[in-house]
């Protein structure tokens, strides 16, 4: 998968995780916390793809070195692969048979919370990391 790929499905992971959080019914702080996380790396995603769509594919490899877009790319698919690994967890709660409930759960129906404190503090430090990796490789994409 190229960049734009990976970042657009990374962002429709977040938002898998966001529909998530929304029906949850227990670990109020750990949503929060993973609430934070995930929204600040969609926001630095819309960012970076908003830069893809502005410029050409030829100047984007241009501008930024081989080495940059190869930080970014190795970032993104790991950063991708965190957040696969949380919304399987997450779906496997919303698993009845081989229908997913992401969507259609009652608003007097909620989900329990199936993470660990300590395990959500380590996908969110990980999470936070790559954040970072991938926001200065961004930052020299602009120099």
């Amino acid at each position: 998968m190229d960049v734009f790929g990976t970042i657009t499905s990374t962002i429709d992971l977040i938002n898998k995780i966001v529909s998530y959080l929304q029906v949850v019914r227990s670990a109020e702080v750990d949503c929060l916390k993973l609430l934070s996380g995930v929204s600040a790396l969609s926001s630095l995603l819309e960012l970076l793809r908003h830069r893809l769509d502005s410029t050409s594919a030829d100047s984007w490899n241009d501008d930024v070195s081989r080495a940059v877009k190869a930080s970014i790319k190795g970032s993104l698919d790991q950063c991708h692969q965190a957040l696969e690994s949380i919304v399987l967890r997450l779906s496997t709660t919303l698993m009845f048979g081989t229908r997913s409930l992401w969507w259609p759960l009652k608003r007097t129906q909620k989900l329990k919370w199936p993470f660990r404190r300590e395990e959500i503090n380590v996908a969110l430090v990980k999470i936070e990391h790559l954040k970072s990796l991938i926001s200065l490789a961004f930052q020299t994409s602009l120099m």
